[in-house]
């Protein structure tokens, strides 16, 4: 029997990749003498199956035998969490406390609705974790502690939050030995660091200011760099990524970071994430001097007009030259959308889109997107609350696994699930193919970049609806998953016939023919190196993939290698 056991969704079964807020937690109760252990998702099994996550995860708390079971909840996973809550409950007479943002948001109703829910833990635990969970395990829950949501007989009560705390330097280092029993420690992961708390910005779509009241706060630079020098001596780890939403708001204290940094007797990498609007080229250079080679910026869309209206007002004349100079000192960089906002219109995505297609000629970024989730507790979440209606097309925000076995229990609670409800516009509902879209452009940038050229900025949406028409056979197969649709879209030159009277046509079935020879390759399907391709000069002037390769007729040849990727060998013949 053990007193605390924390459920978390992290994927990984490496002790290293817990959430720090768990963790923080379970040190500040381990330090006052209780019994705690952490259970992650990567130690349940197969977790693209739900019943096997679920029943694995059920087994695996059952024969821990614990007290207080306590899940840390996120929109993704809270109705996986809550049907292993249930089963537990059904054989296992514990206390079952929730904690983490899903339930903070929802904790009233969760309560009001899901009977073997005992309590919900709103607001920053690291103050109240031991004097609540302390008097649990004595039999006399203390109902006076702050950010408490109970029952009293019928009736769900709700104590104001914990205020939100002023020095994060105050909180002790994670203690990650004795957590996770048979659990991977790898030092050559990147290691997440506990940077601080807090955005002062109101995005519309987004949730953080909900949680933490627009309250910005960054530990000290002295203690950053203490934890990156105790996890080096701990675990010899020397990948860092800084969480926090916001890392660059105070540039003279990230400044002071990086000056320490250096200072160290051992090299670090890091990363973090920022908004575009709070770097500059120089922050870049020190930064990037200190170790930094991988930033997150979030730029959500690239129309002016629906960057008003959802409240991030960045000023889009600049991102592009800001990635330029980040590429410059070697930094590597995911850029992250959102599209369909309710209120988006064609020329707004064409907009969004065309700022993708400049972002992929450049090397070092990335780009990802995500369809507009209503989230609980944002103010996008609650304008649209009463019209968000059921649909298999939602975000994937909102999780993937489970939401059909789900399906029932989450239509009878939907105050609980908002982020799996859908608002119906008829330019939403003709982007349910829009990630396999841009998964396909990112794998095969050199095709769609050319394709790009036979738009408009204005019009550019319309490349997506001709690449739905030409794959529109593959994209309808239901029996195919996502990954199985994606591998026959880039082996299938269908969109090309689109241009017939282009220039560009043949260059774009050139790409398509090498495409699909490189996928036999890969699949042991082809001799590989005996099999050449001819490229022609025009192809080689118009090919960035190809860019360095000297001009003229060249032959492309492929062989598989031992561990199964494929070796690519260009030679010019005049």
């Amino acid at each position: 029997m053990i007193d605390v056991l924390f459920i978390t969704p992290t994927t990984s079964p490496n002790v290293l990749k817990e959430s720090v807020g768990t963790m923080i937690l379970a040190t500040i109760l381990r330090e006052q003498g209780i019994g705690v252990e952490i259970l992650p998702f990567g130690r349940f099994g197969n977790l693209c199956c739900f019943e096997e996550l679920v029943a694995q995860g059920t087994a695996m708390i059952l024969e821990k035998k614990p007290r207080i079971l306590s899940f840390y909840t996120r929109c993704d996973c809270y109705h996986t969490m809550l049907e292993m809550a249930r089963r537990v409950k059904e054989q296992w007479d514990c206390k079952v406390v929730l904690g983490g943002p899903q339930s903070d948001i929802t904790a009233e109703e969760t309560l009001e609705e899901i009977p073997y829910v005992d309590y919900v833990c709103r607001g920053e635990g690291e103050s109240t974790v031991y004097p609540f969970f302390s008097s649990l395990l004595a039999g006399q829950p203390d109902h006076s502690v702050r950010g408490l949501v109970y029952r009293q007989g019928d009736k769900v009560c709700a104590n104001p939050k914990p205020e939100l705390i002023a020095d994060l330097d105050s909180l002790p280092v994670p203690d990650y030995s004795g957590f996770h029993e048979g659990g991977e420690i790898d030092p050559k992961i990147c290691f997440s660091i506990d940077a601080g708390r807090g955005c002062p910005f109101g995005c519309t779509y987004c949730s953080t200011k909900t949680f933490w009241g627009r309250k910005y706060r960054l530990k000290s630079p002295k203690r950053l760099v203490q934890e990156l020098k105790y996890f080096h001596d701990q675990f010899g780890v020397t990948y860092f990524s800084f969480q926090h939403d916001m890392f660059t708001m105070n540039r003279e204290q990230v400044i002071e970071t990086c000056r320490l940094i250096r200072e160290l007797d051992f090299r670090v990498k890091w990363n973090c994430s920022a908004r575009s609007d709070c770097i500059d080229e120089e922050l870049v250079r020190i930064m990037a001097e200190s170790g930094l080679n991988w930033l997150y910026l979030g730029i959500e869309t690239g129309s002016p007009r629906m960057q008003k209206l959802v409240n991030k007002n960045l000023k889009l004349d600049k991102v592009l030259p800001q990635l330029e100079y980040i590429g410059k000192y070697n930094v590597r960089v995911l850029t992250s959308f959102i599209y369909g906002f309710p209120q988006e219109t064609e020329e707004d995505l064409s907009q969004t889109l065309s700022l993708m297609i400049e972002m992929l000629k450049m090397k070092h970024v990335q780009v990802q997107a995500h369809l507009c989730a209503f989230l609980p507790g944002t103010a996008l979440g609650e304008e649209y609350r009463d019209r968000l209606t059921p649909s298999k097309h939602i975000s994937d925000q909102a999780g993937a696994i489970g939401l059909e076995e789900s399906a029932d229990f989450i239509a009878a609670h939907p105050r609980l699930f908002m982020q799996t409800l859908d608002f119906h516009t008829e330019l939403r509902d003709r982007l349910q193919h829009f990630i396999l879209f841009l998964s396909a452009m990112d794998a095969q940038r050199h095709i769609y970049l050319h394709l790009s050229k036979q738009y408009a900025k204005e019009t550019m949406i319309q490349m997506y609806f001709d690449f739905v028409e030409a794959y529109s056979e593959i994209l309808n197969d239901e029996s195919a998953t996502e990954i199985e649709k994606l591998r026959r879209i880039l082996a299938n030159g269908a969109l090309a016939e689109k241009y017939v009277q282009s220039p560009c046509r043949e260059l774009i079935c050139d790409f398509y023919r090498m495409e699909r020879l490189k996928a036999a390759v890969a699949r042991g399907q082809s001799k590989g190196a005996t099999d050449i391709f001819c490229f022609s000069p025009l192809t080689l002037q118009e090919s960035r993939s190809l860019e360095d390769c000297p001009l003229g007729w060249s032959m492309v040849s492929f062989s598989r290698n031992p561990d199964g990727s494929v070796q690519t060998t260009v030679r010019s013949m005049g």
